[in-house]
């Protein structure tokens, strides 16, 4: 993957602390902050989007495997799947402390899912048993596929006089940055469902989780704001650190679900459980000459470890059919996004340091870590309607709605102007709308739209069902 890949997600770095007396080497200076950590994932196919993402407990369909492995044991034969999703999001870097937030917009179009479910017939003493309800599946998911890319300048927090190394560790200065992120997560999994008994099936699948990570980031400090002048814009005398990744790592994970009916044809709950692994990456910092005042730091390069952790996350449905002409999904998911901090071994940002005489050190005096994300629990609805319409058959409407926490990595501490740079992510509904044709019983075409005000999914499905 080129450097032109982006992501909106990215890991803390542990950045080298070094000994600063008489600012003899670089003071520490984090060169990407932590606010890039962000997490969406990927809706898997074009019925489960329209219906507010509350399919945990109504699958019966090939995006099975993916959503609740359980599910598969509903299908009585082979069938196959393809699915599409173009997205716009929304989002907004701070660009200074008296101005608006900067907006900026990017566009994805993807392959989000491929499947194939097959049932067998392992063992059949009687005709009709739940005995011969197992079903295997393979799927390729492309769960994360995140890309972003935003300048903004540098610009000053405090009104106070700066020194040479409030401007080096950033303390009342909030660093210009030029940011191309791209982070890719794609899951090949192998499936297995059967039931447990008449009323409830279980359901494992075993992902080969394939993360690609791209990173070029260049951050920007203006020598110049030590005499009182303002920021400049960011350009090549200013840079103060070029930071690039292009590293793919691999790592097991795996999906557990159980489906059960509770009301025979009317009312049947799911239950799955999401396991996500933790990434490691090599990046690369490179520091060139830097002067400031009569301070001259010499060129340097460090390599850095990127620990990424996935959130787990695990979720409840139920799924009430109480005509066959119409359904009700719902959804309550939790993800622990709180795990995309841990095992990071430095959460201090400079900005709020204060020097300290005795030890000639500028220390952080508040809490530490600086910074948190919280856990967030979902809220999914959605409602289907399956008319006949004449020449067409089939025509099913849907509609839906879901809560959604766009897991902003924040300030954690009473400071008003930093809680301005790192603000918490705002809570957002999204709305969902879509239909499909159903072509005799072995051909399924799907598509949904799913908007809200910062963002905008577009996805396409196709089903295919091989009766012999």
């Amino acid at each position: 993957m080129g450097n032109q890949r982006v992501t909106r997600t990215l890991g803390v770095w542990s950045l080298l602390v070094f000994a600063v007396p008489l600012f003899a080497q670089r003071p520490p200076f984090p060169s990407v902050n932590v606010s890039y950590l962000r997490v969406q994932f990927f809706q898997p196919g074009a019925r489960p989007a329209a219906l507010g993402g509350a399919f945990v407990g109504a699958v019966r369909d090939e995006t099975a495997p993916v959503i609740n492995p359980a599910g598969m044991t509903y299908l009585t034969s082979i069938g196959t799947s393809l699915h599409q999703i173009l997205t716009q999001v929304k989002y907004e870097e701070t660009a200074g402390i008296d101005q608006d937030a900067k907006e900026f917009t990017t566009e994805n179009f993807n392959q989000s899912m491929v499947s194939v479910v097959v049932p067998l017939q392992v063992v059949k003493p009687l005709e009709g048993t739940w005995l011969g309800k197992m079903a295997v599946g393979i799927y390729r998911h492309a769960l994360v596929d995140s890309r972003f890319e935003f300048e903004v300048d540098q610009f000053l927090t405090t009104s106070e006089p700066l020194d040479v190394y409030q401007v080096l560790a950033g303390n009342g200065i909030v660093p210009g940055r030029n940011v191309t992120l791209d982070l890719e997560l794609v899951n090949n999994a192998f499936a297995l469902a059967y039931p447990i008994n008449r009323r409830l099936n279980f359901g494992f699948s075993g992902k080969i989780s394939v993360m690609n990570f791209t990173l070029l980031e260049q951050t920007y400090l203006d020598p110049l704001v030590v005499t009182g002048q303002a920021p400049r814009a960011n350009h090549a005398e200013t840079t103060y650190s070029i930071t690039s990744g292009d590293d793919r790592d691999t790592q097991f994970s795996f999906d557990v679900g159980l489906m059960g009916t509770l009301i025979r044809d009317k009312l049947f709950a799911g239950l799955v459980y999401r396991y996500n692994p933790t990434f490691e990456f090599t990046v690369n910092t490179f520091y060139p000459e830097y002067r400031i005042a009569s301070l001259e730091l010499p060129r340097a390069a460090t390599r850095q470890l990127l620990r990424f952790p996935v959130p787990d996350s695990y979720a409840i449905g139920l799924y009430y059919a109480p005509t066959p002409q119409l359904r009700f999904t719902f959804d309550l998911q939790r993800i622990r996004y709180s795990e995309l901090l841990s095992g990071q071994e430095n959460l201090d940002w400079p900005a709020d340091n204060q020097y300290v005489a005795e030890s000639q050190r500028y220390v952080d005096m508040g809490r530490n870590p600086d910074f948190a994300v919280d856990d967030a629990t979902e809220v999914h609805v959605g409602m289907e309607i399956v008319p006949r319409i004449a020449k067409l058959g089939l025509v099913p409407l849907r509609f839906g709605f879901f809560t959604q926490s766009r897991n902003r990595v924040y300030w954690s501490e009473p400071n008003s102007v930093l809680r301005k740079v790192f603000p918490e992510g705002r809570n957002t509904i999204s709305f969902t709308l879509g239909s499909g044709v159903v072509i005799g019983t072995f051909l399924t075409f799907d598509g949904a739209l799913v908007f809200s005000e910062d963002s905008f999914s577009l996805v396409g499905s196709t089903l295919l069902t091989l009766n012999f």
